[in-house]
């Protein structure tokens, strides 16, 4: 049985020791040019859409692409990994919190709760999952209360 292939037109990107690609999808008739790199550290790849239709341009974009994967994998920086600045986020809860509880649509009680859940999600984040807090303070100095 043959297999089927899910990429069209694919073409290698030499990088150093590393390896890129970009290719069409074989699924949508004229396909833009996407971008993928395999990343060992995350045991994963990363794909992008380069958003052209235009062999050279895709190649152009991949190469630059390809340039801020390696900068991010140089410094430690997990590629998949959401960017977020968890400061500010906690920050706009508690602001949503305060609202809802000077318009009546949640208790006193309810906010101090909710306050305490997210406490602990930090928490469990610092422990489980390592991740790293750059922002106003160390991660695991963010505090609700």
């Amino acid at each position: 049985m043959a297999r089927v292939t899910s990429v069209v037109d694919l073409q290698e990107i030499p990088f150093g020791g590393i390896k890129g690609a970009i290719y069409r999808r074989a699924d949508i008739v004229e396909s833009s040019w996407f971008f993928r790199m395999h990343l060992k550290q995350e045991k994963r790849y990363y794909r992008v859409s380069l958003r052209t239709r235009d062999r050279a341009e895709a190649f152009k974009k991949a190469q630059s692409v390809m340039v801020r994967v390696l900068a991010k994998m140089e410094t430690g920086q997990s590629v998949m990994a959401i960017s977020l600045e968890l400061g500010e986020l906690v920050r706009a809860f508690r602001k949503h919190l305060a609202t809802q509880v000077q318009s009546a649509q949640i208790r006193g009680t309810t906010e101090k709760m909710q306050r305490y859940r997210i406490q602990i999600g930090l928490e469990f984040l610092q422990t489980k999952l390592r991740l790293h807090y750059s922002s106003a303070g160390r991660f695991a100095g963010q505090s609700l209360g």
